[in-house]
């Protein structure tokens, strides 16, 4: 699926049990660099659908990957995404809005920092219960975004509760940061997170450096209700800010990191869209 102009690849509304699988779904009239026209040119976006599978999809230069509002209890496997292109509030590989629960596992979005213009990877917003599971990040050159957000879990509107979970999830080249919990969200949990060549310097088309000096774990603008929030045998390798690693501390009630072993990051996720041709 090829789409350009102000329109999405595929776009659904009140479509319970939909499943889209084994499509590779591009964005043909980005520029050569930096964000699209607009941030309504979404590969997939779909509203109001429960039970939704998107599984086998490679996705490319689209303003977001995959945007879920109001999806629950979604299934997204093997997911292949490239250039993320913005502007905001998208730039995600997937975002989730005012979605309960969800699974994202086996997954990669590969951001060349000179080509996409991301915010957060995966965005968690007013939403809980979400499992992301055995990923590769690599490439994030907002100010201000992070790897995984988890965000206003406890605002009004949000329909998600609190609490997730980041497992057996590999970052690179993140500038701003790799994983949060914050203003009014808890009980997520970052297991067996890995990370290394975090960016301290210029991210990259004059989009400046981090606003956060390059924080690794965070969970701040939480309330006094929030809280619970575990790092788990997560590693933190030749961080550029090593004293900037995780804050608040009190906003954990685990914190489990090594920084002494560096890792061979994950395999990228790459689908096979070569069709037969009839002799």
């Amino acid at each position: 699926i090829e789409h350009t102009g102000a329109f999405m690849g595929i776009k659904f509304t009140s479509a319970d049990n939909l499943t889209i699988k084994n499509c590779y779904i591009k964005y043909t009239n980005a520029p050569s660099s930096g964000p699209l026209e607009d941030s309504e040119r979404n590969c997939i976006e779909g509203i109001g659908s429960q039970n939704i599978v998107i599984a086998n999809v490679k996705l490319e230069d689209g303003s977001t990957g995959i945007r879920l509002n109001q999806c629950d209890d979604s299934v997204l496997r093997y997911i292949e995404g490239h250039n993320m292109r913005g502007p905001f509030p998208q730039g995600q590989l997937v975002q989730y809005d005012k979605c309960d629960g969800g699974l994202l596992e086996n997954f990669s979005v590969i951001n060349d920092r000179e080509v996409a213009w991301t915010e957060d990877n995966i965005s968690v917003y007013k939403s809980g219960g979400q499992q992301i599971k055995k990923g590769l990040i690599v490439g994030n050159n907002s100010p201000t975004g992070v790897g995984v957000l988890f965000e206003d879990q406890n605002s009004e509107g949000a329909r998600g509760g609190y609490g997730g979970l980041v497992e057996d999830v590999d970052f690179l080249e993140m500038g701003n940061g790799v994983v949060s919990s914050v203003e009014g969200s808890k009980n997520v949990s970052f297991t067996r997170i890995r990370a290394k060549q975090i960016i301290c310097g210029d991210l990259g088309q004059n989009r400046g450096k981090s606003t956060s000096n390059s924080l690794i774990f965070a969970a701040f603008g939480t309330t006094a209700n929030t809280g619970g929030n575990t790092i788990n045998d997560c590693i933190v390798y030749n961080s550029c800010n090593p004293t900037n690693i995780v804050w608040p501390e009190h906003n954990f009630d685990v914190i489990d990191f090594r920084t002494d072993i560096d890792f061979e990051p994950r395999n990228p996720i790459v689908l096979n869209f070569n069709c037969p041709t009839d002799d």
